[in-house]
């Protein structure tokens, strides 16, 4: 084949996939997966959280026990749509968007790995059904993936 390369010499790469083994007991202090999916993507300098793809309607739970500090509902939210913020009260919070419908209110208790927030969906400005997964340390956006079990 005059400038190619034959069928037989050529090398295909298989994309990575990472599959989040999803919500487990928490231990004081630590965090888990707030649902059993795919990670679409990465924590970067542009975008510093987790996106985590799950079917719609999927259960979403408490990543770290805390206080919901924050609810949002019914609006594009400057495109994390239906979204809820979760205090530790040491410094710690923890943001979820794009959910389908949210399942706790401003000021309730959440127990981490058991208490179900809201639902994978597709508000705001979304690809496909994930949830946005973010974490602030002291109000600095931090990569999640070191937090996580």
């Amino acid at each position: 084949m005059p400038d190619g390369i034959k069928p037989s010499e050529q090398k295909y790469i298989t994309p990575e996939v990472y599959i989040v083994s999803g919500p487990v007991p928490v231990v004081k202090g630590g965090f888990t997966w707030p649902v059993k999916g795919v990670i679409t993507q990465f924590a970067s300098w542009y975008h510093m959280a987790l996106d985590i793809a799950a079917p719609y309607g999927t259960p979403i739970v408490a990543a770290q026990s805390g206080t919901v500090t924050e609810v949002r509902v019914g609006s594009y939210d400057t495109g994390y749509g239906n979204n809820i913020w979760i205090s530790n009260g040491e410094g710690l919070d923890t943001h979820y968007a794009h959910m389908k419908a949210v399942n706790v209110s401003v000021g309730e208790p959440v127990v981490g790995g058991k208490t179900v927030i809201g639902w994978i969906g597709l508000t705001g400005r979304t690809t496909g059904p994930h949830v946005h997964f973010e974490i602030r340390k002291n109000g600095v956006l931090v990569n999640p993936l070191p937090y996580l079990q």
